[in-house]
């Protein structure tokens, strides 16, 4: 089903507390699946930009389940309906938190999450289900359910090209920050293949930015839960922040400017000797 308006994503900055908007996209096609460390804008709100967001959301919430209930017959649509309820109230209630930096933000979110999964048990094939799980998911920093539901969004949301692409960055940056940067190689290059990489695309240039900027974290110890997860695997995160520029630097060269090539190599240069 077809419909028209736009999904605007918002997430709370746990360490600043400032609200921040990820994406716009289609009502009902966004990929909430952006990563918390991703470069992302923070908004400041007065109160009637809060109500108009909300509000805006909200409709967007409604439109999304009142497709999923075209979707099947044998659905129990009572018991869908009123799941549909109680999820679009306390996401209303999530967002006004997330907006009055309340400390009831990430309890209203786990209450998010519960209702979710209570759809899931009604109609696990449902395609909205994926979407928003992974950023209830992505709020809580949790790599392995991202990961989770962004492959069950990757099966249950394929009709729509950008999908594909968003959730395989997604999953990508995931197993990045999980060590796995074997399995994160496999759907970068599905993003990739599928995003068709230009110097003039504003979204070509954000992606190999990003991952720069993930292994500056890595190798500085600022991405405290990558270099937890290399620890375990015992690893240093000196040598996979070289594997990742390895993978990574072939795509800058074709595709960024001189002086971003140039100010990437020279950082590399310095850091290799105590890499090796």
């Amino acid at each position: 089903m077809q419909r028209s308006g736009v999904d605007l994503i918002l997430r709370l900055n746990l360490v600043t507390s400032n609200s921040q908007i990820l994406r716009a996209s289609p009502a009902g096609q966004t990929n909430k699946a952006s990563l918390p460390l991703r470069q992302c804008s923070n908004v400041t709100c007065n109160p009637s930009d809060m109500t108009i967001r909300i509000t805006s959301i909200i409709i967007v919430l409604l439109l999304s389940f009142e497709s999923l209930l075209s979707q099947g017959n044998d659905i129990n649509q009572t018991a869908v309906k009123k799941i549909e309820g109680e999820f679009v109230e306390l996401t209303k209630q999530y967002l006004k938190a997330s907006f009055s930096h309340s400390d009831s933000v990430s309890a209203l979110n786990d209450m998010r999450i519960s209702k979710l999964l209570e759809l899931y048990r009604i109609d696990s094939t449902n395609r909205i289900i994926g979407m928003y799980m992974v950023d209830c998911y992505s709020v809580k920093n949790d790599l392995r359910q991202i990961i989770r539901w962004s492959n069950h969004a990757l099966k249950y949301a394929t009709d729509y090209k950008p999908n594909i692409i968003s959730f395989n960055e997604s999953i990508g940056f995931a197993y990045t920050r999980l060590g796995l940067f074997d399995s994160a190689k496999i759907h970068f290059k599905i993003y990739l293949s599928l995003l068709k990489p230009s110097r003039d695309s504003y979204q070509t240039g954000e992606f190999i930015k990003s991952l720069f900027n993930e292994a500056d974290l890595i190798y500085e110890g600022k991405d405290t839960l990558a270099v937890k997860n290399l620890t375990v695997l015992r690893e240093r995160s000196c040598k996979y922040y070289l594997q990742i520029l390895d993978f990574i630097m072939p795509y800058a060269e074709k595709y960024m400017d001189k002086y971003f090539l140039l100010q990437r190599k020279e950082e590399k240069s310095l850091r290799v000797p105590g890499c090796r």
